[in-house]
C-alpha cells in the first residue's frame, strides 16, 4: 500500500531535516571547507575608542625564574618591580614598543613611561604564598585593559547593565587577593596595593575572568 502523499511529504521533510543535521556535525574538512572563518565584524563602537588591551597577568611562584625565561627565552624585557610588601610583588616585563622586537631599542625608563600606551605587556604576580601555581586551574590573574576615560567607560558599563565589580573610588572586595595568589581565610591585598587600584574599574566577562581597567596616563 501506497502511503499518502501528505505521509511522503512528512517523511522527506525528517529525512532532510536529519541529513542537515549529520552534515552539519561533519568536520569542515571533511566537507571541502576551510576550517578557518574571517572575521566580518564592522567598525568598532565609536565609544570604544582608544580603548587597548594593555597587559595580560599571570600568578608566577618564583619572580627570578620567571624574568630568566620571559627575559632571555622569549625576548621581554624588564620594565619595573613594584615590591608591595615583603610576601609581595609584581613585575612588569615587555616587548620594546620602538619596532617589533630588537628592532627600535628602548630603555627601561622608556618602556615604564609608555606602560599605558603600550600593547602585549606581562604583568607577573608573585605571593610567597604561591609555592606551586597549578596553570591548568588558576594560574590566571587577569586582563589589564587601558582606556582614555575611566569615567565615561564605567558610564557605559552601567548604562549596558554590566555589572561592575569594583567602581572608582571603591575598595577592592575581600577576595580579590586570590586572583593576586593571596590564599588563607583572609585574602586581602597590601595597603600599598590598594591605594593605586582605588581608581581602577573591575568587571568580569561571561566566564567570569576578571578585567582591570586603568585610565591611560
Amino acid at each position: 500500500m501506497i502511503p499518502p502523499f501528505s505521509t511522503l511529504l512528512s517523511l522527506l521533510g525528517t529525512f532532510s531535516a536529519l541529513f542537515a543535521l549529520s552534515f552539519s556535525c561533519v568536520p569542515p574538512q571533511a566537507r571541502g571547507q576551510s576550517p578557518v572563518t574571517i572575521g566580518t565584524d564592522g567598525p568598532a563602537d565609536p565609544a570604544t575608542v582608544g580603548f587597548n588591551l594593555n597587559h595580560i597577568a599571570i600568578q608566577i611562584s618564583n619572580i627570578t625564574a620567571s624574568r630568566k625565561f620571559y627575559g632571555e627565552v622569549l625576548g621581554l624585557r624588564h620594565i619595573f618591580t613594584f615590591e608591595a610588601s615583603e610576601d609581595f610583588a609584581v613585575v612588569y616585563m615587555g616587548h620594546a614598543q620602538g619596532g617589533r622586537n630588537g628592532t627600535g631599542y628602548q630603555t627601561g625608563a622608556e618602556m615604564a613611561r609608555d606602560q599605558w600606551n603600550s600593547e602585549g605587556l606581562l604583568e607577573l604576580v608573585w605571593s610567597s604564598q604561591n609555592k606551586h601555581i597549578d596553570s591548568a586551574v588558576f594560574g590566571m590573574s587577569h586582563l589589564g585593559l587601558v582606556v582614555p576615560d575611566i569615567q565615561a567607560f564605567q558610564d557605559r558599563l552601567l548604562a549596558l547593565k554590566i555589572p561592575v565589580e569594583k567602581k572608582i573610588g571603591e575598595l577592592p572586595k575581600k577576595d580579590f587577593g586570590l586572583y593576586f595568589g593571596l590564599h588563607g581565610e583572609n585574602p586581602v591585598l597590601p595597603p600599598a596595593l590598594k591605594q593605586p587600584i582605588s581608581g581602577f574599574v573591575f568587571v568580569r566577562d561571561p566566564d567570569g575572568y576578571l578585567i582591570e581597567v586603568q585610565v591611560q596616563q
